[in-house]
């Protein structure tokens, strides 16, 4: 009995066509290969505003700025079974964005 599983993909360079992005998109088809359920969102070139400073998120696991990409996405991280963080390094830490 197969257990169907669903995987959420994040790419958090600033360009789709680099090696990071070339290496997830390896990784998501090797998933789907495999039967996994898998989506990938690119995160270059999408504004991300975030909440301003000592601004929580909300009771009910939204983020307290509305129409923002997380705001979107969090539903699908929340039914995933895994998630996958992809940035590229940029002075030995990881892209802010």
């Amino acid at each position: 009995m197969r257990v169907t599983m669903d995987i959420v993909g994040f790419n958090g360079s600033a360009r789709t066509d680099c090696d990071i992005a070339i290496l997830v998109e390896a990784v998501v088809a090797e998933l789907k290969r495999e039967g996994i359920e898998t989506g990938l969102v690119q995160l270059a070139r999408k504004r991300i505003r975030g909440p301003p400073p000592r601004v929580r998120c909300e009771p009910d696991r939204r983020c307290a700025v509305r129409d923002d990409l997380p705001d979107d996405r969090i539903e699908e991280m929340l039914e995933a079974d895994g998630i996958i963080l992809v940035s590229p390094r940029y002075c030995a830490d990881v892209s802010p964005g």
